[in-house]
Protein backbone atom coordinates (compact mmCIF):
# COMPACT_ATOMS: atom_id res chain seq x y z
CA UNK A 1 0.00 0.00 0.00
CA UNK A 2 2.79 2.29 1.03
CA UNK A 3 4.43 1.70 -2.76
CA UNK A 4 1.23 2.56 -4.27
CA UNK A 5 0.84 5.72 -2.21
CA UNK A 6 4.04 6.39 -2.50
CA UNK A 7 4.11 6.18 -6.73
CA UNK A 8 0.87 8.45 -6.98
CA UNK A 9 2.59 11.55 -4.93
CA UNK A 10 5.83 10.54 -7.54
CA UNK A 11 3.10 11.15 -10.14
CA UNK A 12 1.32 14.02 -9.12
CA UNK A 13 4.71 15.61 -8.04
CA UNK A 14 6.22 14.96 -11.68
CA UNK A 15 3.22 15.80 -13.54
CA UNK A 16 2.61 19.28 -11.94
CA UNK A 17 5.76 19.71 -12.58
CA UNK A 18 5.23 18.61 -16.37
CA UNK A 19 2.84 21.53 -16.29
CA UNK A 20 4.68 24.25 -15.50
CA UNK A 21 7.37 24.02 -17.85
CA UNK A 22 4.43 24.12 -20.84
CA UNK A 23 2.95 27.92 -18.82
CA UNK A 24 6.02 30.03 -20.91
CA UNK A 25 4.64 33.11 -22.07
CA UNK A 26 5.08 33.28 -25.74
CA UNK A 27 5.52 37.26 -26.22
CA UNK A 28 3.68 38.56 -29.62
CA UNK A 29 5.66 41.54 -31.20
CA UNK A 30 4.00 44.59 -31.13
CA UNK A 31 4.42 47.76 -33.84
CA UNK A 32 6.54 50.90 -31.56
CA UNK A 33 6.56 54.12 -32.62
CA UNK A 34 8.98 55.79 -31.34
CA UNK A 35 9.94 59.88 -31.54
CA UNK A 36 13.33 61.11 -29.31
CA UNK A 37 12.05 64.72 -28.78
CA UNK A 38 12.47 67.73 -26.73
CA UNK A 39 8.99 69.68 -26.24
CA UNK A 40 9.24 72.30 -23.52
CA UNK A 41 5.80 72.17 -21.70
CA UNK A 42 3.50 69.34 -21.00
CA UNK A 43 1.39 67.83 -23.95
CA UNK A 44 -0.14 64.81 -25.42
CA UNK A 45 1.23 63.64 -28.63
CA UNK A 46 -1.55 61.78 -31.20
CA UNK A 47 -0.58 59.42 -33.51
CA UNK A 48 -2.40 58.20 -35.97
CA UNK A 49 -2.39 54.73 -38.40
CA UNK A 50 -3.79 53.04 -41.36
CA UNK A 51 -3.49 49.64 -42.54
CA UNK A 52 -4.80 49.99 -46.06
CA UNK A 53 -2.51 52.32 -47.73
CA UNK A 54 -4.81 54.82 -47.56
CA UNK A 55 -4.19 58.33 -45.24
CA UNK A 56 -7.78 58.26 -44.12
CA UNK A 57 -6.58 58.91 -40.57
CA UNK A 58 -9.70 58.49 -37.49
CA UNK A 59 -9.79 58.42 -34.05
CA UNK A 60 -10.47 54.89 -34.05
CA UNK A 61 -7.28 53.62 -35.42
CA UNK A 62 -4.79 56.25 -32.95
CA UNK A 63 -3.13 56.50 -30.08
CA UNK A 64 -2.92 59.26 -27.22
CA UNK A 65 0.33 59.86 -24.94
CA UNK A 66 0.44 62.26 -22.37
CA UNK A 67 4.24 64.28 -22.24
CA UNK A 68 5.68 66.10 -19.52
CA UNK A 69 7.66 68.93 -21.12
CA UNK A 70 11.16 68.91 -20.54
CA UNK A 71 14.48 71.35 -21.38
CA UNK A 72 16.65 67.88 -22.28
CA UNK A 73 15.66 65.25 -25.54
CA UNK A 74 13.24 62.41 -23.96
CA UNK A 75 11.47 59.16 -26.03
CA UNK A 76 8.02 58.87 -26.27
CA UNK A 77 6.87 55.52 -27.36
CA UNK A 78 3.79 54.13 -28.98
CA UNK A 79 3.00 50.54 -28.60
CA UNK A 80 0.51 49.72 -31.20
CA UNK A 81 -2.28 46.65 -30.51
CA UNK A 82 -1.04 43.60 -31.55
CA UNK A 83 -1.72 42.71 -34.78
CA UNK A 84 -1.96 46.23 -35.66
CA UNK A 85 0.71 46.21 -39.05
CA UNK A 86 0.62 50.26 -40.12
CA UNK A 87 1.08 51.35 -43.81
CA UNK A 88 0.91 55.08 -42.65
CA UNK A 89 1.64 57.20 -39.91
CA UNK A 90 0.45 60.47 -38.74
CA UNK A 91 1.55 62.22 -35.88
CA UNK A 92 0.05 65.54 -34.15
CA UNK A 93 2.40 67.60 -31.94
CA UNK A 94 -0.55 69.18 -28.87
CA UNK A 95 -4.36 68.94 -28.32
CA UNK A 96 -6.15 72.02 -28.18
CA UNK A 97 -5.76 75.68 -28.20
CA UNK A 98 -2.60 76.16 -26.45
CA UNK A 99 -0.74 79.43 -26.51
CA UNK A 100 1.97 77.98 -24.11
CA UNK A 101 2.61 74.97 -26.50
CA UNK A 102 6.34 75.28 -26.86
CA UNK A 103 8.11 74.09 -30.80
CA UNK A 104 8.58 70.73 -30.98
CA UNK A 105 12.29 69.72 -31.98
CA UNK A 106 12.14 66.47 -33.10
CA UNK A 107 15.89 64.36 -32.78
CA UNK A 108 14.83 60.65 -33.81
CA UNK A 109 11.97 58.80 -34.88
CA UNK A 110 11.97 54.90 -34.68
CA UNK A 111 9.63 52.22 -36.08
CA UNK A 112 10.39 48.81 -34.58
CA UNK A 113 8.67 44.95 -35.08
CA UNK A 114 10.31 41.86 -33.87
CA UNK A 115 13.61 42.83 -33.41
CA UNK A 116 13.69 44.84 -36.68
CA UNK A 117 14.32 48.76 -36.20
CA UNK A 118 14.16 51.27 -38.70
CA UNK A 119 16.11 54.63 -37.53
CA UNK A 120 15.85 58.48 -39.29
CA UNK A 121 17.61 60.78 -36.87
CA UNK A 122 17.77 64.79 -37.50
CA UNK A 123 16.80 65.87 -40.85
CA UNK A 124 16.42 62.96 -42.18
CA UNK A 125 13.06 61.89 -39.92
CA UNK A 126 11.66 64.26 -43.20
CA UNK A 127 12.39 61.72 -45.75
CA UNK A 128 9.53 59.72 -44.00
CA UNK A 129 7.40 62.92 -43.04
CA UNK A 130 6.14 65.65 -43.91
CA UNK A 131 4.63 68.46 -42.11
CA UNK A 132 0.91 69.71 -43.04
CA UNK A 133 1.79 73.47 -43.74
CA UNK A 134 -1.62 74.99 -43.17
CA UNK A 135 -1.00 74.05 -39.27
CA UNK A 136 3.32 74.01 -38.90
CA UNK A 137 6.06 75.06 -40.06
CA UNK A 138 9.28 74.13 -39.65
CA UNK A 139 12.77 76.51 -39.04
CA UNK A 140 14.18 76.22 -41.98
CA UNK A 141 17.60 73.81 -41.79
CA UNK A 142 16.54 72.50 -38.73
CA UNK A 143 13.98 69.79 -37.01
CA UNK A 144 11.91 72.46 -35.00
CA UNK A 145 8.28 72.44 -35.84
CA UNK A 146 6.11 75.31 -34.53
CA UNK A 147 2.59 76.17 -34.82
CA UNK A 148 1.99 78.72 -37.75
CA UNK A 149 -0.59 80.61 -35.08
CA UNK A 150 -0.47 80.15 -31.02
CA UNK A 151 -4.18 80.32 -31.73
CA UNK A 152 -4.83 77.30 -33.78
CA UNK A 153 -6.52 74.54 -32.26
CA UNK A 154 -4.04 71.75 -33.59
CA UNK A 155 -0.53 71.53 -32.98
CA UNK A 156 2.32 70.90 -35.57
CA UNK A 157 1.31 67.74 -37.42
CA UNK A 158 3.41 65.45 -39.57
CA UNK A 159 2.21 63.27 -42.62
CA UNK A 160 3.65 60.26 -44.22
CA UNK A 161 5.76 59.92 -47.29
CA UNK A 162 5.93 57.05 -49.49
CA UNK A 163 8.97 56.08 -47.53
CA UNK A 164 7.88 55.69 -44.39
CA UNK A 165 5.01 53.38 -46.16
CA UNK A 166 7.81 51.04 -47.94
CA UNK A 167 10.03 50.53 -44.89
CA UNK A 168 7.11 50.11 -42.04
CA UNK A 169 5.93 47.45 -44.82
CA UNK A 170 9.29 45.71 -44.93
CA UNK A 171 9.55 45.27 -41.07
CA UNK A 172 6.74 43.18 -41.09
CA UNK A 173 7.85 41.30 -43.80
CA UNK A 174 8.71 37.57 -42.45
Amino acid sequence: MKKIILAFILFAFIGCKEEKKEEKKVEIPTFNVSFNLILQKDDKIHLYYTQDGTVNFNEDNSSWLDLKGSSTPQTITFKLPQDVFPTNLRVDFGSGVNELQSDVDLKSFTMEYAGKKVLAEGNKIFEFFYINESNTKRLEGTTILKKLDKKQAVGPMLYPHALLTEKAKELVKK
